[in-house]
């Protein structure tokens, strides 16, 4: 004789939801003394109704309802941080304390489920009981999920975590299969910024190639993208992997082709450091930086002028009025006391032999 539920926990009473509804009762603390005897003892007979007297069967039906229920899921709670992902373990640090070593799926404690990589602690905050499920369970059956009780949120904080794990792992393998990652981006990184500018110095651009600046350009678009990926995730998408790494390179700098990009970067360089030099502008980028440090106490105001000077690749005598008098303070003022001193009592004492020249003084 069967006794079969029409409703339990809001669907049908399938012989899944039947074992996932009583084991949550069993372990809160709203379970029925009379019950809890029933519920274990079907859950030592592999939840074989056949195994459990008649009366006893009716005893759980008859007690069973949906404010019970009910009652009992608002215990528990999904924390979802500490989700276990067995197929790829190492993106927890504590993996040894739960990982074997060799085992990557495990089975649900709830429903038995088979085959889960994802695992989640599903915990009675009432009682401190700890059950590891699988998500389909958590979602299915309406457990909170970081407090919250939507079932829509609950599953984007489950498969945010899968996807955090997930990006962990392709980090991992990607970063294993591309040890020069770092040192490439770094050279891209570095151009990036060169290729991105509005405009370059026409003392510059005049001892460039002519398709530079058809080059950076196309270049910087890929490499805002990539570095910004980059930095964010610590690895690149398939596409750009091969643009980075993998397409041969025959030495043919006359187009930025996809799968060039490393090289493209040192070519930009390249070029333009060649450029840069013949171009006289270093020298002055050198004078301006040597002027800057050996006049420390300069005020805010005039090491922004400086910089201006700098930039703009003005040397001094570009300069006139007012800003030719501004460096004349600035070396003054940074003169040592002794060669002002010595200066000053130079001056006093010429002044005192052009007086002792002229007796009607």
């Amino acid at each position: 004789m069967s006794y079969p539920l029409t409703n339990l926990n809001g669907v049908a009473a399938s012989a899944h939801a039947f074992r996932v509804t009583l084991r949550l009762l069993f372990s809160s603390t709203n379970c029925p003394d009379d019950l809890e005897a029933i519920i274990e003892a079907l859950m030592e007979n592999d939840w074989d109704q056949s195994t459990i007297p008649a009366i006893q069967l009716e005893s759980l039906y008859a007690h069973l309802d949906s404010g019970l229920i009910a009652e009992a899921l608002s215990e528990w709670n999904v924390e979802s941080h500490r989700m276990r992902d067995w197929g790829y373990p190492f993106w927890r640090d504590d993996h040894l304390d739960w990982w074997d070593g060799e085992c990557r799926k495990v089975d649900c404690k709830l429903c038995g489920h088979k085959n889960n990589r994802y695992e989640f602690p599903i915990l009675n905050e009432k009682n401190g009981k700890e059950i590891w499920t699988g998500s389909t369970c958590i979602v299915k059956y309406g457990v909170t999920v970081d407090g919250d009780a939507c079932s829509e949120n609950a599953l984007k904080l489950l498969n945010k975590m899968k996807g955090k794990s997930k990006a962990a792992q392709t980090r991992h393998e990607w970063r294993e299969a591309h040890p020069s990652a770092d040192e490439a981006m770094d050279v891209v990184r570095k151009m990036a910024r060169l290729a991105g500018r509005k405009y370059l110095d026409r003392r510059v651009r005049s001892h460039l190639p002519n398709e530079y600046n058809k080059r950076r350009k196309g270049f910087a678009i890929w490499a805002k993208a990539a570095v910004k990926f980059y930095d964010k995730k610590e690895y690149l998408t398939t596409q750009r992997t091969e643009q980075l790494f993998e397409a041969d390179f025959d030495g043919d700098t006359s187009e930025c082709r996809p799968g060039q990009m490393w090289r493209t970067a040192i070519w930009l360089q390249k070029e333009w450091d060649r450029a840069y030099e013949s171009s006289g502008l270093k020298g002055v980028h050198v004078h301006w930086d040597k002027f800057i440090a050996d006049h420390p106490n300069m005020s805010d105001s005039e090491r922004y002028r400086i910089c201006q000077f700098k930039s703009y690749g003005y040397t001094e005598d570009d300069l006139y009025g007012y800003n030719r008098e501004m460096l004349r303070r600035i070396e003054e003022a940074h003169r040592p006391k002794a060669e002002v001193k010595a200066e000053e009592e130079k001056a006093s004492k010429e002044a005192s032999s052009e007086a002792a020249k002229c007796p009607w003084v």
